[in-house]
């Protein structure tokens, strides 16, 4: 069932307010990526990006480099490869020991499977403190030092934690992590390329930018330089802890960029000596990004276990590949990008979606647009990862909706074929995993083998 590429035009005003996210679940310190399913929080159709407005455009080049940082840094790729793993671990367990009705969220049990289990307590620390706060003076930068069993070893983790006054003068204090090095650097870019044109909040969005002129402000005076740090922190496992590391070294030797794009060439350099970036005989981030591009292709393919998705594992490939390519023959791509001026003639930002195309991407109404170069050569279904997010944020966060409604009711429209959206939709999707035809919610839960289990809301 070949599903909705093109959205009819929507004439209804912009919404008074969006708010930019990064979806992190409540049970478990994974977030869906964003390849899976992007989200621009408007009412306006996105079938043609030249036609919107400054403020959508603004929003759709904030989510679309973190769809570009999913799928291009070694961060993005670690946590899409533990998500596979989270939602193995949890059909399997689900089939194994629940024959009708199943807890949600799923308990992780260490004994059942340690690495789920470890990878839960891991990313928790790297991903850091997830909150909104805008007033804030930091008055410390303190490194902590977190201890996590793996394969029975005690390792020890470390935690960037920030202390600051906020506007009452209490004193408090975040972890410094994952969150904020990715929305730092996204809302940078935006604001590089369109101008602040809403209010955000310190906490993420500026969080890189007030460590920065808190630890080195003579390397914080440019708003490239961050960009860049934070770029090449994602292509460690721990990018709040490597920021901040490799921050306290260039000001501890004193040591300023006379372009930005030598950030990356010192990152690099002091990777070599950084504890955290050994894997796979990697030694340094380029080898690091080399050894899990490559590591990732096979994990995310392992999701689709029927062969209607066979071209679908083939797009994760191609995307993942091309990205790995583009990365290879440019590592400064992201600063061209944030230099490029507005999305609306930016050729940068023009020539990564010629090549690397775009994932589902729905707006507030559920209308959907999906763009990859060779959409016409093979049977992408890109619907397919969405409605693994979709099963995700059920798994994670207790959520019995599927925000996929819009886009099926749209797609049948569109296909002219008798709409099968109903209420079960809206409150318990998987029960629809016996229609025929099959929504992509449906289509999920049937490949898993999960058609007899429900879960416990």
């Amino acid at each position: 069932m070949k599903q909705l590429k093109k959205p009819r035009d929507s004439t209804t005003k912009l919404d008074k307010k969006m708010e930019y996210q990064i979806n992190y679940a409540s049970s478990v310190g994974l977030y869906k990526p964003s390849f899976f399913q992007m989200k621009v929080d408007t009412i306006f159709s996105l079938k043609k990006l030249t036609d919107l407005s400054d403020e959508v455009l603004s929003v759709y080049l904030h989510e679309y480099v973190h769809y570009l940082q999913d799928i291009s840094t070694t961060f993005g790729l670690m946590n899409a490869s533990w998500v596979v793993e989270y939602m193995k671990y949890s059909a399997e367990k689900i089939r194994k020991n629940y024959e009708e009705k199943f807890p949600v969220p799923l308990p992780i049990v260490k004994e059942d499977y340690h690495k789920v289990y470890e990878n839960n307590l891991i990313m928790n620390v790297y991903a850091g403190t997830n909150i909104r706060l805008t007033e804030l003076v930091i008055t410390e930068i303190e490194r902590e030092i977190f201890n996590v069993s793996i394969d029975g070893v005690n390792k020890p983790l470390p935690k960037v934690k920030i202390h600051f006054k906020d506007s009452y003068g209490s004193s408090t204090s975040f972890f410094f992590g994952a969150t904020c090095v990715i929305e730092s650097m996204a809302f940078l870019i935006e604001t590089n390329c369109c101008g602040e044109l809403f209010g955000a909040s310190t906490i993420p969005y500026k969080s890189a930018q007030a460590v920065a002129e808190f630890g080195y402000p003579e390397f914080s005076a440019s708003a490239l330089n961050i960009i860049a740090l934070c770029d090449a922190s994602l292509f460690a496992f721990h990018p709040g802890d490597f920021f901040v590391s490799c921050l306290r070294d260039m000001q501890k030797k004193n040591w300023l960029p006379k372009e930005p794009e030598e950030v990356y060439d010192y990152a690099n350099t002091f990777s070599k000596t950084f504890l955290n970036v050994a894997y796979d005989g990697a030694n340094d981030l380029e080898q690091l990004y080399e050894q899990f591009s490559k590591n990732a292709v096979k994990e995310l393919q392992g999701y689709f276990t029927i062969d209607l998705f066979n071209d679908t594992k083939k797009w994760i490939e191609i995307i993942v590949d091309s990205a790995f390519k583009i990365r290879k023959e440019n590592p400064y791509i992201f600063l061209e990008l944030a230099t490029s001026g507005n999305p609306r003639n930016n050729k940068v930002f023009t020539k990564l979606i010629r090549e690397l195309g775009t994932p589902l991407v729905l707006n507030s109404n559920g209308e959907g647009t999906f763009y990859h170069p060779k959409e016409n050569e093979y049977n992408f279904y890109p619907y397919a990862l969405a409605a693994v997010s979709e099963v995700f944020s059920m798994l994670t966060t207790r959520r019995s909706s599927c925000s996929l409604y819009g886009f099926c009711k749209e797609s049948s429209l569109l296909q002219n074929i008798p709409d099968y959206t109903d209420e079960r939709c809206r409150i318990s999707p998987w029960k629809k995993v016996t229609d025929d035809p099959l929504c992509p919610y449906g289509q999920i839960w049937k490949m898993w083998d999960l058609a007899e289990r429900t879960p416990d809301l």
